[in-house]
């Protein structure tokens, strides 16, 4: 739990002719133990009394006045300021026209004193007096503030109930231009989310009054939050990668403090930052999208030496392959970078089911003996790679519509922690998917047990040869890879030797790398292993299927070398 020796709380309250409902406001708040930052938003005379009065009865409230009216933004603006001016560190933003339920006061007191560091601010709970349109309107809002944020982060992003750290947020307000009027709460909520301020939620009923006065106009002000919607969204595009950094800040600082946030969501932001992707993706489509991704890697390009490092190490010895003279250049290792980058996108494709074998170009001999495989209810192992996109070969899939082959099922054997979302996200983008995962660090003998009654069953079972598992990074073949000898797990093949199966090496890349719109080439290869071998020459066998693999590998690099996304240093001898 975060803490704070300093917590001065105040309440700003802005007004514009609301006389008739602000005192009895004032005096709830009060009762609470806030003192009052009252704004008069340029009322009209009979306001401007009653507030003259209540600040002249109420020692605890303070009257601040605008001559001309700028909006509710614009009042909240004005008392935010004044209240970091009394030296007061949080306040509470509330309206004057009463229709907050002020008597979840004091659980947002006690939550801001507890967290200082966070904004504590109300999702509404509505009842029937709440107009129809006002419902659809936020909910259409709170999608926006999702995309906005890529994150869930902001429950409601409408609600004028609210406290803030006066520090971030006045911050804020003196480094940016923000609305003034009815868009001023969303825009700046998403912006301080930007910044990285925490946020936590709680729930305030919500009333419309009979014969309250509302200054939301229907037209002006919608087209104004339309507006302001545009202009986050764009903003959410050149800030990318800030937003992701300071969205991985705000997570780290709530699993600091989750013990003592019941109110936390279950953990699932990494699902939804991919599905929120794939539906941009979808709905800009690619050559859209890589108008956004250019800045994205610049930003990623310029901030990961290390990535350059090896990129440059890489295309280097590639070049010396190809005797090629001059030396690597920015552009080249921009370009490397760029082009992993763009496979991801790729892959929101191969996970929809969207791509298709008639969409890449094929290596007959080697497709045409893997599909009598399948023909004959035969499954195999199929040994891949990082070059070009592993995800695009779930493409194979769609044979069996077009060409008469059997139903068969594809087995993913990957190596990263978290299997359960992201299988979950596979699913609600692509219910019908096909592809099982299979976390390689998990393996065991029951699992090889079961992947082998897959194939016996006509599944194929697909594991990438040039990338080591954590649990498994000791145990390496030396193979001559690209001028040097370099350090090729053994995981793949001697599992390989364990399923005793037929096996096939398939590499799926861009036919030109320089150009994102070519076709995929489609490269399959059966290997010469002849599975039923005895157990006395598997040492032998992994060598051999790791040579015949690398052999494969080096040719397709150095045709195309800006589609090798293993960005690891091979050539490392010192574990």
């Amino acid at each position: 739990m975060s803490s704070s020796p300093s917590f001065s709380p105040c309440a700003v309250i802005p007004v514009y002719n609301h006389g008739s409902t602000t005192r009895a406001v004032v005096d709830a708040v009060i009762e609470k133990g806030l003192p009052v930052v009252l704004v008069d938003d340029g009322s009209i005379e009979e306001t401007r009394i009653i507030l003259e009065q209540i600040a002249e009865e109420v020692p605890q409230c303070s009257l601040f006045r605008l001559n001309e009216n700028q909006g509710k933004g614009g009042a909240v603006i004005k008392g935010l300021l004044e209240a970091e001016n009394l030296g007061y560190t949080h306040a509470l933003q509330v309206d004057s026209d009463g229709q907050h339920d002020l008597s979840n006061l004091p659980k947002f007191l006690k939550l801001a004193k507890e967290y200082p560091q966070y904004i504590i601010a109300g999702y509404p709970v509505y009842d029937e007096t709440v107009p129809t349109a006002r419902k659809i309107g936020r909910k259409l809002t709170t999608g926006m503030v999702y995309a906005e944020t890529l994150s869930k982060d902001i429950v409601d992003a409408m609600c004028g109930f609210r406290f803030y750290p006066l520090k971030d947020a006045c911050s804020l307000i003196k480094k940016h231009s923000l609305g003034k009027r009815m868009d001023f709460d969303i825009e700046f909520l998403v912006k301080l989310h930007w910044q990285g301020v925490p946020m936590k939620f709680l729930p305030v009923r919500v009333v419309y009054p009979e014969g309250g006065i509302s200054h939301f106009r229907m037209f002006h002000d919608n087209a104004l939050i339309s507006a302001m919607h545009t202009k986050l969204f764009i903003g959410m595009i050149f800030r990318f990668p800030v937003i992701i950094a300071r969205n991985i800040k705000i997570k780290k600082i709530i699993k600091a403090d989750s013990s003592h946030w019941t109110e936390q969501k279950e953990k699932g932001g990494s699902t939804f930052g991919m599905k929120l992707l794939f539906r941009l993706f979808s709905l800009l489509g690619g050559r859209a999208f890589r108008v956004i991704l250019y800045p994205v890697v610049f930003f990623f390009f310029l901030f990961s030496p290390g990535t350059r490092k090896i990129s440059r190490s890489y295309l280097n010895r590639v070049r010396e392959m190809k005797n090629e003279s001059g030396p690597v250049k920015n552009s080249d290792v921009y370009r490397h970078i760029f082009s992993f980058s763009y496979s991801l996108l790729e892959k929101f494709s191969a996970w929809a089911g969207k791509t298709h074998s008639d969409q890449l170009e094929q290596d007959s001999q080697g497709v045409t003996e893997l599909k009598g495989q399948l023909q004959q209810k035969k499954g195999a192992v199929i040994i891949c790679s990082h070059l070009g996109n592993m995800e695009m070969l779930r493409a194979f899939a769609s044979l069996e519509a077009g060409e008469g082959l059997p139903s068969f099922g594809i087995h993913s054997i990957v190596d990263f922690s978290g299997t359960a979302k992201f299988n979950k996200a596979l699913k609600e983008i692509n219910p019908e998917s096909m592809v099982h995962l299979v976390n390689a660090s998990d393996m065991g003998v029951n699992t090889i047990i079961e992947l082998k009654e897959a194939i016996d069953s006509g599944d194929l079972v697909i594991i990438a040869g040039d990338r080591t598992a954590k649990n498994n990074k000791m145990k390496t073949t030396p193979v001559n890879f690209l001028g040097e000898e370099a350090l090729f797990p053994q995981g793949a093949f001697v599992m390989t030797t364990l399923l005793d199966s037929p096996v096939y090496f398939m590499f799926g890349v861009r036919s030109d790398d320089r150009d994102f719109s070519s076709p995929y080439e489609f490269h399959v290869y059966k290997s010469e292993y002849q599975h039923g071998s005895s157990r006395t020459g598997r040492k032998t066998i992994v060598r051999n299927l790791t040579e015949e693999y690398v052999g494969y590998l080096e040719k397709l690099c150095l045709e195309h070398p800006y589609q090798w996304y293993n960005f690891y240093d091979f050539w490392k001898k010192d574990f």
